[in-house]
């Protein structure tokens, strides 16, 4: 279950760093979910705020990497939480790099 907790915050991070990306901003080497969503909302202040989301992502990128025992501590609720958390953030930026594409596009569910 480890594993699916790195690959939920991998999918998150991906996601804001290519929300930066599309917007012409740097993207810093950073596994640090907060901080990437921060400097989003600095330039797009109508992107959610995600920092709670973030912070309980961003521990998995170094826990499930570097702790081995990690693993034998991770129940079934908590991979299912950092997934549904990972959706949201992927959904939140997905968003914003459509509108980045077509700023008069509307998504479903706005």
């Amino acid at each position: 279950m480890a594993c699916q907790l790195l690959y939920a915050q991998q999918a998150a991070e991906k996601a804001l760093k290519a929300v930066l990306a599309a917007r012409n901003q740097a993207v810093p080497k950073t596994h640090d979910l907060e901080r990437l969503a921060a400097l989003i909302t600095e330039s797009l202040p109508d992107f959610p705020a995600l920092g709670e989301n973030c912070a309980v992502l961003t521990k998995y990128s170094v826990t499930a990497r570097y702790d081995p025992g990690a693993a034998w501590s991770i129940d079934q609720d908590e991979t299912g939480q950092a997934l549904d958390l990972s959706r949201e953030v992927f959904g939140h930026c997905h968003n914003a790099v459509d509108r980045e594409r077509d700023p008069n596009q509307l998504h479903q569910g706005e």
